[in-house]
């Protein structure tokens, strides 16, 4: 089991190549600036289902995007169920915590749920569709994945 505050989303997204810059791009102060690495827009069209990031980069190699903050969790979310191979990614949201919670095994997440009831959790992540090495489910009927 493994525990990412909140606090620590930045340095776990500069580690998958998404570095936030500036939140004084954005007109609307709705949105971050974020510069790319090739693995960070690598990341973000896998995320967004084929749509390639086309912004030249500020300061780093490769692309930049203007992600809000709710899409920058939601991207670490599935890094971490894709990419870091968790089983099992809880998405805490309440009064005492505000974090991940990831567990390497439905197993470990099992026998944890069953000990900490009292605990609240915004979402519960999993890979537990048909999607076989990827994230998109297969078409039952079709067979098709993409």
């Amino acid at each position: 089991m493994k525990w990412i505050d909140a606090y620590d989303q930045t340095a776990e997204l500069e580690r998958l190549g998404i570095d936030i810059l500036t939140g004084e791009a954005c007109g609307l102060s709705m949105r971050l600036l974020c510069d790319l690495s090739l693995a960070g827009a690598d990341l973000l069209t896998e995320f967004l289902g084929g749509c390639v990031p086309q912004a030249p980069a500020w300061n780093g190699p490769h692309k930049s995007a203007m992600l809000s903050r709710s899409v920058l969790a939601e991207l670490l979310t599935y890094a971490l169920c894709t990419r870091a191979g968790y089983a099992v990614v809880l998405r805490c949201n309440d009064n005492q915590r505000n974090g991940w919670l990831c567990f390497a095994t439905q197993g470990h997440y099992t026998d944890w749920r069953a000990e900490h009831l009292a605990w609240d959790y915004v979402r519960r992540y999993s890979a537990e569709g048909t999607a076989s090495g990827g994230a998109r489910n297969e078409h039952v009927f079709s067979g098709r994945v993409e």
